[in-house]
């Protein structure tokens, strides 16, 4: 016996098929919220190319609304696409620039892509914006450990220079 399991996701008095609705251009009666919600439906399924359409879909509605920038994000970094997740989450701090949160996640992915410097002053911007204690150690923890990313590869690329193998790949 086969079972077919179809997710559909209700909107207003409809129901949509959430791979057909990804595919499509959205109807105009789509608002942002109802595609940020076929996105967390595709998203939950570990749909993610779909789940992405209908980010990209919400931000065609809304160009502003810096949350679905956010989401965008999280399905890009979920799939490691980081170039891509970059340029959502770098959007999204731009549009809303006081989610300390968002700027800590944009910094570790700065580390985790070599670009520390960039990290270092995420965190101290996002430090200024820290609402709490735990924020706020976590901007301190996060600049410390891009200051030593920072310096580490500065020391690799001093002795690649200098042909220092060795310590080129100590670092």
């Amino acid at each position: 016996t086969t079972v077919l399991l179809a997710t559909y996701c209700c909107i207003g008095a409809s129901f949509i098929h959430v791979a057909d609705a990804a595919e499509e251009t959205p109807p105009k009666e789509l608002s942002a919220g109802k595609l940020r919600s076929l996105g967390e439906v595709a998203l939950s399924e570990r749909k993610f190319p779909e789940a992405a359409s209908f980010y990209r879909q919400a931000i065609q509605v809304e160009p502003t609304n810096a949350i679905n920038y956010y989401k965008l994000y999280s399905v890009h970094k979920r799939t490691r696409s980081y170039s891509e997740a970059l340029t959502a989450i770098s959007t999204a701090v731009e549009l809303n620039a006081s989610k300390t949160d968002w700027r800590i996640q944009k910094a570790k992915l700065l580390v985790s892509l070599g670009r520390c410097d960039e990290a270092h002053g995420e965190y101290v911007a996002a430090r200024t914006d820290a609402k709490d204690a735990k924020e706020a150690k976590a901007t301190l923890d996060g600049a410390r450990e891009a200051n030593e990313c920072a310096q580490r590869t500065e020391s690799a690329m001093k002795a690649y220079q200098e042909e220092e193998w060795g310590n080129a790949v100590k670092y």
